[in-house]
């Protein structure tokens, strides 16, 4: 289908009215979508991430109560309201100590350990491996050092410690561990004893508890889009708890991407947009620690919504563009099917076909234009019959023409040799008989060349039955040579060279040897009584090649060489100017090319091609 064509148009100018305008809407409509379900997915991302954090909030609060009530102990310890002893107690008979806690350690000020109570439910260690890990001091200890300074002065309230392997459970606290319950996080307070820092206690929990937290985060979450993550990270971009535990210790472009600024909450986009955030800060805690809770899930999960709505507007797009293309087709060929008829109509009227008329049916416009066509086409034959008949009149008064002035050239001798006879005969001339003898050979010989000028004529104007046979080339090209004995006898340098073989050609053996035999004579005229004429046959391909050469003065005008096969054109004085005409003529017939291949002063060449037997009907080319 061209895109000229008026089926395309009209399937374009379809497509372009209703496809485009709609393919304009499902992205306008799936761009809107999109945006909102961003505002949205960002929503729900930060409500999980602020839920997250509410519950790890009320988690850290209630450590924060809890180790306070253990600190109080702590004091009336140190002040010595009671012994060490009965500050293990009360620390042991709490209700939480042994669900969640895994130790605490009272210190002096210098940080000297004088208590380490440790939970049975939250100790995994042997007697044996628990007392070789007891401290005898915490001097060392950073969040010793960050509470109280060398004089004895409390420097902060309290501190929290994040996730860590601690080494009063731990050997190697450098080992790498992906099991929450390993870890531990907890709370350091300055102990006052009678007025002044008297000490410090640490507090220590299992981090399960907070894992727990993360994980359940996800878990509802996923319910939903099912890439989801959730984690706790420091304010660095350290990740210390994570629903995908390879993830502990992470401090990757997803801990950086977590510091939501002054906000205490947010999200964040990864910079391949292959995942989203949202971020929240940990709030309303005793002196806060730097955490953020987070949640994250896949675009491809969060958006699917979208997408799939997208992907029906696509498959919508395209259906719809189908139907439109074959609704198009079929409309636009029953709306140019006439317009083809006439296209048809008018290359049949080309080719010569003047009887050929379009069907008239309906009433609409183009049936007007048939009807106005067929009358057309009806006025151009007419005026072809009449031109056709015009065109004979002046043809047969041409060959009237033509025929009139090549007969007068031998009548007038005729005439003249008549009148000389009778003349003679009146008054007794002596040399009567002698002219008798010259005159009659005139009259013979004019007579001759009338019969000759009957027959061109003839010849042209007929349409002779052909008797096409088998002819060796070797047998037409001998009878040529044979025609022209007398003349190479004569002293004429005319020579003959055939290379065809066993070649055949399907002729008119008479016919075609008649047209090398004019050709051989012009050559003969052309070439004078100085000059040579070489006749040479060979094959070429499919086809045999008559090549006659002279050497003569040649044919230098480009004008003459245009006509020079043309009906009654000649340059000499004498002939009709059929001799050509009739060979182009017969040499055609029998589907091949007769043609004036070169000519240069001393050099004229005609060549005659002729297509091979099994080859006949074969467009020969020179």
């Amino acid at each position: 289908m061209r895109i000229s064509s008026l089926t395309t148009r009209f399937v374009l100018t379809l497509l372009l009215s209703t496809a485009v305008p709609f393919l304009w809407f499902a992205f306008f409509t799936g761009d809107a979508l999109r945006e909102r379900q961003e505002r949205f997915v960002d929503a729900i991302l930060v409500t999980m991430a602020e839920r997250a954090e509410s519950r790890l909030v009320n988690l850290l609060e209630k450590v924060y109560g809890e180790c306070s009530l253990f600190r109080s102990e702590a004091e009336r310890a140190l002040r010595r309201e009671v012994s060490l002893s009965e500050f293990r107690d009360a620390v042991e008979f709490s209700p939480a100590f042994h669900e969640e806690y895994q130790l605490v350690v009272l210190a002096d000020a210098e940080g000297n350990v004088l208590s380490t109570i440790s939970s049975l439910a939250q100790d995994r260690l042997s007697a044996a491996a628990r007392e070789a890990l007891r401290a005898k001091s915490v001097r060392t200890q950073p969040w010793f050092r960050e509470l109280i300074d060398p004089s004895g002065a409390a420097l902060k309230g309290q501190i929290w410690l994040d996730r860590h392997l601690s080494p009063f459970l731990h050997r190697d606290v450098e080992k790498l561990s992906r099991d929450p319950a390993d870890f531990s996080y907890g709370l350091a307070f300055p102990v006052a004893g009678d007025g002044v820092v008297s000490g410090v206690m640490l507090a220590l929990k299992s981090w399960v508890r907070v894992q727990n937290e993360i994980d359940a985060t996800a878990e509802s979450l996923r319910a939903r889009f099912g890439s989801a993550t959730a984690w706790v990270s420091t304010g660095d971009g350290r990740v210390i708890a994570h629903s995908e535990r390879e993830r502990y210790g992470d401090s990757t472009e997803l801990g950086a991407g977590l510091a939501v600024g002054d906000s205490n909450v947010g999200t964040f986009e990864h910079a391949d947009e292959k995942w989203r955030a949202g971020i929240a800060r940990i709030t309303a805690v005793a002196d806060p620690i730097a955490w953020r809770c987070g949640v994250a899930a896949d675009e491809a999960d969060l958006f699917a919504d979208s997408r799939r709505f997208a992907d029906s507007l696509l498959w919508i797009t395209v259906v719809v563009s189908a139907i439109l293309v074959v609704w198009g087709l079929v409309a636009s060929r029953a709306i140019l099917r006439p317009v083809h008829r006439l296209v048809t109509a008018t290359e049949r009227i080309a080719a010569g076909d003047f009887a050929h008329r379009v069907p008239e049916r309906g009433r609409h416009e183009l049936a007007d234009l048939g009807r106005s066509f067929n009358e057309m086409a009806a006025e151009v034959a007419a005026s072809r019959e009449r031109l056709r008949d015009a065109e004979r009149q002046a043809a047969w008064a041409e060959m009237a023409r033509q025929v009139a002035h090549e007969i007068k050239n031998p009548l007038t001798p005729m005439r003249m040799s008549a009148q000389l006879l009778l003349r003679a005969n009146r008054e007794n001339d002596p040399r009567l008989p002698e002219l008798v003898e010259r005159l009659g050979r005139t009259v013979q010989e004019q007579t001759d060349a009338l019969a000759r000028i009957a027959s061109d004529f003839r010849q042209f104007a007929g349409s002779p039955e052909r008797e096409h046979e088998r002819v060796p080339m070797r047998e037409l090209f001998a009878d040529v040579e044979r025609d022209f004995a007398a003349t190479i006898e004569s002293g004429v340098h005319l020579t003959f060279d055939d290379r065809t073989g066993d070649a055949e050609v399907d002729v008119d053996r008479q016919e075609m040897r008649r047209v090398f035999l004019n050709i051989v004579q012009n050559a003969l005229e052309a070439a004078g009584a100085t000059g040579s004429v070489r006749v040479e046959a060979s094959i070429e391909q499919d086809r045999a090649v008559v090549r006659v050469i002279d050497d003569g003065p040649g044919i230098t005008d480009p004008e003459v060489r245009e006509r020079l096969f043309e009906p009654y054109f000649t340059t000499r004085s004498a002939g009709t100017g059929l001799g050509l005409a009739i060979c182009r003529r017969v040499v055609e017939a029998h589907d091949g090319i007769v043609e004036l291949s070169d000519s240069t002063p001393g050099h004229t060449v005609f060549s005659v091609f002729l297509p091979l037997i099994g080859r006949v009907g074969r467009t020969a080319t020179s």
